[in-house]
């Protein structure tokens, strides 16, 4: 019978801390001499619903902890993509250059060196020829050379960027479950990371 009486007695408490259930706590005794008097604990025995722990508090009402919202495949896919585009963007600055100015500083420099070298490597130097002479102490014909041997694989760089990135992207459109196309993206961005440890 005082067992049944002790149980009636006890009752809930939910303390709050920044405006939400930090813990619940049960006891028949003064809660305020429990614990350090800062702490702010709201009797919640008859609230109903029940709080739990992460509800908010708004010094009169508990309102349920929002659920993290619901992930479609459809969704999780598009992140995957755009994970995928942001890998290749990434190689595409890493090979390229920063800016569209020094992608663009390139190809002049590889469109003299085609003419130059077409030329037999003769007549003026082309000034983007001629400043890769002075900073290299190559003759002219090295410098180009060494011009169009960068472009090319460059160029080849780029080709399997694409492919890597557009194979990788539809792999993943394509996959049956969340786990398959994880897995594709993942396998696209190595592929995407692979093309850089190459050059």
């Amino acid at each position: 019978k005082r067992d049944r009486l002790r149980v009636r007695m006890m009752r809930s408490y939910a303390r709050i801390d920044s405006g939400h259930v930090a813990e619940l706590f049960e006891t028949d005794g003064d809660i305020s001499s429990l614990f350090n008097p800062a702490m702010q604990w709201v009797d919640v025995t008859t609230v109903e619903p029940a709080p739990g722990v992460g509800w908010s508090y708004d010094g009169q009402d508990f309102t349920a902890k929002a659920l993290p919202p619901t992930v479609t495949l459809t969704e999780l896919k598009a992140g995957f993509c755009v994970a995928i585009d942001a890998a290749a963007d990434a190689a595409y600055i890493a090979i390229g250059g920063p800016s569209p100015g020094r992608l663009a500083e390139y190809r002049q420099a590889n469109d003299d060196a085609i003419a130059f070298k077409a030329a037999n490597y003769s007549g003026d130097v082309p000034p983007t020829i001629g400043c890769w002479m002075q900073a290299t102490g190559w003759t002219a014909q090295q410098a180009c050379d060494d011009v169009l041997a960068t472009a090319a694989a460059w160029n080849t760089a780029l080709v399997f960027i694409r492919s890597a990135r557009l194979l990788g992207k539809s792999s993943v459109n394509a996959a049956p479950t969340a786990a398959a196309a994880k897995d594709a993206a993942d396998t696209a961005t190595a592929n995407i990371h692979g093309v850089l440890t190459g050059l």
